[in-house]
C-alpha cells in the first residue's frame, strides 16, 4: 500500500511504462545522478532503471501491454494501477515527476495530478503525436504538464500557444548513431541490400514475403547484389528463417540485432517496413524504399475514424516534409511498384545523391548534444 512507502523527502518519480522509455528513463537518470548521487529517485521501473541505485515501487511490466485485445482484457488492472499511482505520487509528494511516452495513460494521471492540486514540476518526455492525429490532446496536455521535452525539431513549434513550456532536446537515436562505434571489418561487401521487415509478427508477415520476393527479381537482372535480412528481434528468427524458406531465396545472410548499424553504414540501399528503423537508415544515410501493408479497412478506420491526415506516411519524409524515401503503403503497395524503386535505387546516381543529401541535411538538424544529458540541465533546477 502507498503508507508503507519507506521514505519520504522524494526528489523526482519517474514513470516509465515501456521499453523504451525504460531505456530513455536510464540514461536521463543516471545523468542526474552523475551530478547529484544522493538525488532521491523512485517510480515505475523497466530492466535498465532497476540497475541504478533508485527505488522501484512498481515493475514497469505491470503496465506493459501490447495490443488491442490484450488491452482490453488488461483494463481493469490498469485503472487500477492507475488510481494506486496517482495516490502514491500524492502521498510521497516529490519535487517533480517525469512521465516517458506512454501518452495514453500518463497524460490522463498528469491531468489527475494537477486536479488534484499537485504542486510539484511535471515533465513529460517524448511528444504525443498530436501532429498527425488526436489534436484534442494538446487541450489534455495543457491541463497535466508544466514542461515538454520534443525529439523532434518541428515540434517544439507547435506549442507555441500552450500554456507549458516546450523544448527540443534532440533525437536519441542521432546522437547514437552519431557516437557509435562501428565495426570495421563488419559486412565487407559490396552491392549490399539491406533488408528491415521488423520485429512484430504481423509486420513480418504482411511485408517480407513481397520484399523477398522483389529481391528474387533484382538477383535475377543484377547478379552481384547481396541481400542481407535484419533480425530485428532474435525471437522471431525461426518465423523469418520459415518464411525465407517459403520464397525460394537462395542468396541471402542474416544481421543481428546487434548488427544493425554496421548493416546500416555498409548497405549501398535497403527495403524496409515503416517504423522507427527507417529514421535509423536515413541517419546512416540509405537510400531506402519503405513498405507497410495494411488492409484497407485498416486504412479506412485510419484516415475516417481516426482522422490521420498526413502528406506522407514515412517519418523521414514527414520531418523532410517532402518525397525522399519511396513510400509504398497499402493500395500502393504492388510488386511492379516495389521493383521499379528497388531498381531505381540501386542504379540510378543521381536518386541516389538527391536522397543522401536530404538525409545528410536531416542527420544535421537533429543531432544535439546528448539529449539525456539536455533534459537533467533542464530538470535539476527543480530540485534545488
Amino acid at each position: 500500500m502507498v503508507s508503507r512507502v519507506p521514505f519520504k523527502n522524494l526528489d523526482l518519480f519517474i514513470v516509465a511504462a515501456e521499453p523504451s522509455a525504460d531505456k530513455q528513463g536510464a540514461e536521463i537518470v543516471s545523468s542526474l545522478l552523475k551530478k547529484t548521487p544522493s538525488l532521491n529517485v523512485a517510480g515505475v521501473l523497466g530492466p535498465k532503471l532497476r540497475k541504478l541505485p533508485i527505488k522501484c515501487l512498481m515493475p514497469m511490466e505491470k503496465l506493459l501491454v501490447m495490443g488491442f485485445v490484450d488491452v482490453l482484457m488488461a483494463m481493469p488492472k490498469i485503472i487500477f494501477r492507475f488510481f494506486y499511482l496517482k495516490k502514491m505520487i500524492l502521498r510521497l509528494n516529490p519535487k517533480a515527476v517525469l512521465f516517458i511516452d506512454y501518452p495514453e495513460f500518463n497524460l490522463r494521471l498528469e491531468r489527475a495530478l494537477k486536479r488534484k492540486k499537485f504542486k510539484g514540476k511535471i515533465f513529460h518526455h517524448i511528444c504525443p503525436t498530436v501532429w498527425a492525429w488526436a489534436k484534442s490532446r494538446v487541450n489534455i496536455m495543457n491541463q497535466g504538464i508544466d514542461h515538454l521535452f520534443t525529439i523532434f525539431p518541428f515540434e517544439k513549434d507547435l506549442f507555441t500557444e500552450a500554456k507549458f513550456t516546450a523544448d527540443y532536446v534532440g533525437h536519441p537515436l542521432a546522437y547514437k548513431i552519431a557516437n557509435y562505434p562501428y565495426n570495421p571489418v563488419s559486412f565487407q561487401k559490396n552491392h549490399i541490400l539491406g533488408i528491415f521487415p521488423g520485429s512484430r509478427t504481423k509486420e513480418l508477415s504482411r511485408n517480407l514475403p513481397l520484399q523477398l520476393a522483389i529481391t528474387k527479381q533484382l538477383l535475377a537482372k543484377h547478379p552481384n547484389i547481396t541481400p542481407i535480412i535484419s533480425i530485428g528481434s532474435e525471437d522471431k528468427k525461426p518465423f523469418i528463417d520459415k518464411i525465407v524458406q517459403q520464397s525460394g531465396l537462395e542468396k541471402y545472410q542474416y544481421a543481428s540485432e546487434e548488427e544493425n548499424y554496421d548493416l546500416m553504414k555498409n548497405c549501398h540501399f535497403a527495403v524496409a517496413t515503416s517504423g522507427t528503423v527507417t529514421l535509423e537508415l536515413a541517419l546512416h544515410k540509405v537510400p531506402t524504399v519503405v513498405t507497410f501493408a495494411i488492409k484497407m479497412v485498416d486504412l479506412i478506420i485510419a484516415q475516417k475514424i481516426l482522422k490521420i491526415d498526413l502528406p506522407f506516411f514515412c517519418i523521414v519524409n514527414i520531418l523532410c516534409q517532402k518525397f525522399i524515401f519511396p513510400e509504398l503503403f497499402g493500395p500502393n503497395l504492388t510488386p511492379n511498384k516495389l521493383f521499379y524503386w528497388m531498381d531505381l535505387l540501386y542504379l540510378d546516381t543521381a536518386t541516389r545523391e538527391n536522397i543522401v543529401y536530404h538525409c545528410d541535411q536531416l542527420a544535421k538538424q537533429m543531432l544535439k548534444n546528448d539529449p539525456s544529458h539536455e533534459i537533467s540541465k533542464k530538470m535539476y533546477p527543480s530540485f534545488n
